[in-house]
C-alpha cells in the first residue's frame, strides 16, 4: 500500500540519514525537497485539519521558522507492506504494524538528535489509503501554487531583461 511522508524541517538536515532508515523498511517510490514559502502555513493546517487545532498549532510552532530560511520539507512516496494489522489505543482505530513500527522507529531515533522535539514534528505519514488520497491532493494543491509562483517570477524577469 502507498503512504506520503513528511520529512519536517527539524530533520530535513538529517535526509539522507532517513531516507536510508527507510529504505531498509519499505519500498520508496520516490522522494523530493520543496519550500512552500508562503503557503506553508496553510499547507500544514490543512494536512492536519482533522486535529484539534490546539494540537496542529503546538505542531506548527515546532516545525515552522520564523527567518523563513529553514522550511524546506522532504516529500517521499513509499509502499509498506500492509498485511499486519494491529490496534492503536491512542487513535482507537486499526493500523498496519509496519507502517506503525516505521513512524515510532524514525520519531524515536530522530527525536534524540533535535532541539524541542514536539509529536510529530519529524516525519509524518499517511496512514491509509484515504488519508493518502487526502494528503497526495493537498499536496499537489500547494505545489501548484509554488511551481505557478515561480513560473510567474522567471517570466517576470525574462521579460523585463527583453523590454529594458
Amino acid at each position: 500500500m502507498l503512504s506520503l511522508g513528511i520529512i519536517w524541517s527539524p530533520a530535513v538536515q538529517f535526509e539522507e540519514e532517513i531516507i536510508l532508515d527507510m529504505k531498509n523498511k519499505v519500498n520508496i517510490i520516490g522522494y523530493f525537497d520543496i519550500d512552500f514559502k508562503e503557503y506553508f502555513k496553510d499547507f500544514f493546517y490543512e494536512l492536519y485539519e482533522d486535529e484539534e487545532r490546539w494540537k496542529i498549532d503546538k505542531k506548527y510552532s515546532s516545525v515552522f521558522s520564523e527567518d523563513c530560511e529553514n522550511n524546506k520539507i522532504i516529500v517521499v512516496i513509499y509502499e509498506f507492506n500492509h498485511e499486519k494489522i494491529e490496534y492503536h489505543p491512542q487513535k482507537k482505530k486499526d493500523v498496519y504494524s509496519d507502517l506503525n513500527n516505521l513512524k515510532i522507529y524514525i520519531r524515536s531515533k530522530y527525536s534524540k538528535k533535535i532541539d524541542n522535539y514536539v509529536f510529530d514534528n519529524i516525519f509524518h505519514s499517511s496512514d491509509d489509503l484515504e488519508e493518502f488520497k487526502k494528503s497526495y491532493q493537498i499536496l499537489r494543491k500547494y505545489l501548484m501554487f509554488v511551481l505557478k509562483d515561480r513560473l510567474e517570477s522567471n517570466l517576470e524577469k525574462e521579460m523585463k531583461k527583453r523590454l529594458c
